[in-house]
């Protein structure tokens, strides 16, 4: 823990000596800019193998995509982390406040980069997407598909997609295939992160180091 110097006449609030410690996520900022680069190479990667083809995928495909997707959001969450809290605690340094603007406009393209697999999958032929979640392979990833879905049921629908007539959803799968769905942008380019973070996981270590839950570390 580093100490902080208050400046002079500035109200004491007891927390002037108060850092995270980074340490877990990166050594040093070096190190962060490094791996943030790899990551937003590796998130064009992933759209050069998979934009386009989400339909033509089948369960364990989907799966083996939504994996590489997770791995992708949970080093750029790490590195927006690292980035914010260090200038959380020090809001007047120039070098936070840079190093947090640098990360953002990374973050911003990688989400952007990525975001076509919640446009592709919000475009399936319902029955398809019926059968894909029912698949066990998709199992672990159902929490984030079925709110994808949800989140586009609730649109208006376009001029070009009306909605159908309601039909019963398959037992497990509540609320699936029930309208031709138009899809909306999500409120951030990664709002995926935040559903696949929140997937169930027998252990919660196990969600923080996969699905980028930083702050519960340590």
């Amino acid at each position: 823990m580093s100490d902080a110097i208050a400046a002079p006449g500035a109200p004491t609030t007891g927390a002037e000596d108060v850092r995270w410690n980074l340490a877990d996520l990166y050594a040093s900022t070096v190190d962060l800019d490094a791996e943030l680069a790899a990551t937003e190479t590796d998130a064009e990667a992933f759209g050069a193998r998979y934009h386009g083809q989400i339909h033509q995928l089948d369960a364990a495909g989907l799966a083996e995509a939504l994996e590489a997707l997770a791995s992708i959001h949970d080093r750029a969450g790490r590195a927006y982390t690292y980035a914010y809290l260090a200038w959380s605690t020090a809001t007047e340094d120039p070098a936070n406040g840079a190093l947090l603007q640098r990360v953002r406009e990374a973050y911003t393209r990688i989400g952007q980069s990525l975001l076509f697999v919640d446009v592709e999958w919000a475009q399936l032929d319902p029955e398809q997407a019926e059968a894909l979640l029912l698949d066990p392979a998709l199992a672990p990833y159902r929490h984030y598909l079925e709110l994808s879905w949800r989140h586009g049921s609730m649109s208006s629908p376009s001029p070009k997609r009306r909605s159908s007539p309601r039909r019963p959803s398959p037992a497990g799968v509540p609320g699936i295939g029930s309208t031709t769905r138009r899809w909306v942008p999500p409120a951030s380019p990664c709002a995926m992160m935040r559903c696949l973070s929140s997937r169930p996981s027998p252990s919660s270590m196990t969600r923080t180091a996969r699905f980028g839950r930083t702050f519960t570390w340590g």
